[in-house]
């Protein structure tokens, strides 16, 4: 599903959550803390987890491979 089609991402800068836009919490969050992200994904990356009362999409976290040198 195309971010476009999920609304806007939202996170707190105090909390280090994102939310979807119609979430409770983004309106609760002064404006001076909310951080608009592009995506799920990139709020992932950025270090902000899933609020666990709208759910929003958790995006995919591309994990590094590890090479071990024996």
């Amino acid at each position: 599903m195309p971010p476009s089609a999920l609304g806007e991402i939202w996170g707190s800068a105090t909390s280090k959550s994102y939310h979807l836009v119609s979430c409770r919490y983004v309106k609760k969050t002064l404006k001076t803390y909310r951080i608009k992200f592009d995506s799920a994904e990139k709020a992932r990356e950025a270090g902000y987890k899933p609020c666990e009362v709208c759910r929003p999409p958790k995006g995919s976290l591309r994990k590094e491979s590890a090479i071990r040198v024996r």
